[in-house]
């Protein structure tokens, strides 16, 4: 048997470490996948076509950049403050644009996107993980099991947001998870 569980993503775009989390209203986090650095570094040694990708948002700034700024601004400067608002706004359009492989429908409550696909092999990999060594956690996504996650998708960016418990913004996604076992491609 294999059921839909209506879990949230979100992008966790701290300075420090950002990552994307999945997780579940009465489970708590299920899983949570660090994401690319975006530094001027990794822009300036990635391949012309990654290199055109965040060029075309207009972003030229790495995290540690982005911290030495918010950490040299002064919020009573408004005009400072508001350049790095922006910044952050570019940045967090960068990893959103990263994480979802293509752009929702329109927004009329059905436009939802895939993952990219090593994102969400890591994301299954570690719900699994969780899954099968904690059984409350099991519990809690569904009240019959053991479960496997299969995959996660249906993010609906045209829903209304909610922040997760420890405060990423996320957005409703579908979790499929079967109480069968499937050959493992690792």
């Amino acid at each position: 048997m294999s059921l839909e569980v209506r879990c949230f993503l979100g992008i966790d775009d701290c300075w420090e470490d950002p990552g994307v989390q999945l997780w579940h209203p009465t489970g708590g986090t299920l899983a949570r996948v660090s994401l690319p650095q975006f530094s001027l570094e990794s822009l300036s040694t990635a391949d012309e076509e990654a290199q055109r990708y965040r060029q075309g948002f207009g972003f030229d700034y790495g995290n540690y950049d982005i911290g030495y700024i918010y950490r040299t601004s002064n919020p009573d400067d408004e005009m400072a403050w508001d350049r790095y608002i922006e910044l952050l706004d570019a940045r967090r359009a960068l990893m959103q644009s990263w994480v979802h492989m293509y752009d929702p429908g329109p927004p009329d409550g059905f436009g939802t996107c895939a993952l990219e696909d090593q994102l969400e092999e890591q994301l299954l990999a570690e719900t699994n993980k969780r899954l099968e060594h904690d059984p409350d956690l099991s519990h809690a996504v569904s009240q019959k099991g053991p479960w496997r996650a299969l995959w996660v998708d249906g993010v609906n960016l045209a829903a209304d947001p909610e922040y997760s418990p420890d405060g990423v913004f996320s957005f409703p996604a579908q979790l499929h998870i079967s109480d069968r076992v499937y050959a493992s491609s690792h």
